[in-house]
């Protein structure tokens, strides 16, 4: 009998993810020894998931830096127990912890994907040398994106083949073939006055999402659509008090902020236009968003950031505007709203390229050709 190869994957900062439960769920258990190990400051709904579905799972607690220590011999004890033939860290903190201890014990394979673009450099710039170390420390590094390539290469230096570039995976029927009974409770819960058109935004508050500029937009739309009612899901962030200052201009009634809804699936179903407008090139690294929506049959509104530059295109898949500009994403909207044939055009050809570029069986055959 062939011998597993031991696979460990440590994440921080996640709560939950659809994409992690789709991997725990889905991975050839008959090639591999897989444990999840989470890094948080309490055991996250995604551990506690996994521990009651029976899948190998591990909590190391991080409240604060001053964890990292405590932290750091956590990972030395496990790894020096398990023996892992690859480590595949995600996200900063776990690359952080993690891959140190790995380097330390030689594990061959260790691997890092990279879950952000210029974020670091534009924002935090104190950040980027733990950014340089993570990929120093790692052997391989998995870019989600070309952008995020892009920014491994040209500016911090990673040569072209240590990159790989593996773009989020989706199991597509969920967003697809949603359950419609679930669709009418969100709908009856989020919108109880049956609005319409729905405009939808799923998006933390922080200034690089370009959610300033939609809301204008949608004010100006609601002058000619007085029914018009937009949902804001994802709703915190460190840009809150700005963007509640701009929905101040707007009626109570025709918004709603959602904090979080993990019924996806069902909440694209509650739109009838979705709007994603990052405000440059580089600042989002993927942007799962661009290909839900898109899935999910939801007309859709974009600016080329992230994963949008890689197969958006305008009036073919969506609707693409310029960076930082409210009067484009209203023309747009109107566009939309006003051209029916336009409308099933972006629906059909949006989940086609959708469906064949991002399908989770694709990226998953992906990871394992870098785990070989």
């Amino acid at each position: 009998m062939e011998k597993k190869i031991k696979l460990t994957y440590v994440v921080s900062g996640v709560d939950y993810s659809l994409g992690f439960l789709w991997i725990a769920k889905e991975i050839d258990r008959t090639k591999y020894d897989f444990e999840f190990i989470f890094l948080a400051k309490s055991p996250p709904t995604l551990f506690k998931q996994f521990k009651s579905d029976g899948i190998k799972t591990r909590y190391v607690q991080c409240r604060s830096k001053a964890d990292y220590i405590p932290a750091l011999f956590k990972f030395l004890f496990l790894f020096i127990k398990n023996r892992p033939h690859i480590l595949h860290a995600q996200l900063i903190e776990a690359g952080l912890l993690s891959l140190p201890v790995a380097w330390l014990l030689r594990i061959k394979k260790r691997i890092y994907t990279r879950h952000h673009a210029s974020y670091n450099s534009e924002y935090y710039p104190h950040m980027v040398k733990y950014d340089k170390l993570i990929n120093s420390l790692s052997t391989h590094l998995v870019a989600i994106s070309n952008n995020v390539a892009e920014v491994l290469n040209k500016s911090e230096g990673v040569t072209k083949e240590k990159i790989t570039i593996i773009p989020h995976g989706f199991m597509m029927d969920s967003f697809i073939s949603p359950d419609p009974i679930k669709i009418a409770l969100l709908k009856q819960k989020y919108n109880p006055l049956n609005k319409g058109p729905v405009i939808g935004v799923i998006s933390r508050f922080i200034e690089l999402k370009g959610l300033q500029y939609i809301i204008p937009a949608f004010r100006d739309f609601l002058k000619t659509n007085p029914s018009a009612y937009l949902v804001m899901a994802n709703a915190s962030g460190n840009y809150q008090q700005e963007i509640d200052e701009l929905l101040s201009t707007i009626p109570s009634e025709s918004y709603i902020k959602i904090g979080f809804e993990k019924d996806l699936f069902s909440l694209y179903g509650v739109f009838d236009y979705f709007i994603h407008v990052p405000i440059n090139h580089t600042v989002e690294a993927y942007g799962q968003v661009y290909v839900e929506a898109l899935a999910a049959g939801i007309p859709s509104i974009f600016t080329l950031s992230g994963i949008a530059r890689d197969f958006i295109e305008n009036e073919k898949n969506a609707m693409v505007v310029p960076f930082k500009n409210s009067q484009d994403i209203l023309s747009a909207l109107e566009k939309l709203h006003s051209n029916e044939s336009l409308k099933n055009k972006l629906i059909e050809t949006g989940r086609k390229d959708a469906v064949k570029l991002f399908s989770f069986e694709k990226s998953l055959e992906q990871l394992y050709q870098l785990y070989v």
